[in-house]
């Protein structure tokens, strides 16, 4: 006899699957519907803990490196539109990308900042948001590293 999901001769003792793995995928092909009909209804009934659910599902997406790197393959394709549009965060996430996600003096990778060699203005008073992405004027440098350089200039 033949599993009924992958096919293998079946094993001494077994009558419909060769392992549990094939069962449980046997059974969820056989039962999709009902299964998302379930999950459907137990989103609507339990609004608040679905909330949670997806609310932690995205903090682990967003901190994951297949995201990062999503972002960094978006920002060299088109760096302009980068520029405009995208919070600090995203902007943090590139340029750790640019020097390697290590500190620039002592090569860590714990800790990491984001320092300014040089701060430019704008008339009103508010730093201008294109000094973030000139890689000329940033370093990245480790917690300790940033304090020692704070404390040089």
């Amino acid at each position: 006899m033949l599993c009924l999901y992958c096919g293998n001769p079946l094993p001494i003792g077994r009558w419909k699957y060769c392992s549990i793995k094939c069962r449980h995928k046997w059974d969820y092909i056989k039962n999709k519907q009902k299964y998302i009909d379930n999950a459907v209804n137990w989103q609507k009934n339990n609004p608040e803990k679905y909330k949670k659910i997806q609310k932690k599902a995205m903090y682990k997406y967003v901190h994951s490196d297949k995201f990062r790197n999503a972002i960094y393959k978006n920002y060299k394709n088109n760096p302009q539109k980068w520029r405009a549009r995208h919070n600090s965060y995203y902007h943090h996430i590139i340029i750790l990308k640019e020097h390697n996600n290590q500190c620039d003096i002592c090569k860590s990778i714990d800790n990491l900042e984001i320092h300014h060699l040089d701060y430019t203005w704008d008339k009103e008073g508010k730093n201008n948001n294109n000094l973030k992405l000139n890689l000329n004027k940033l370093m990245v440098l480790c917690k300790s590293c940033h304090s020692n350089q704070s404390k040089k200039q």
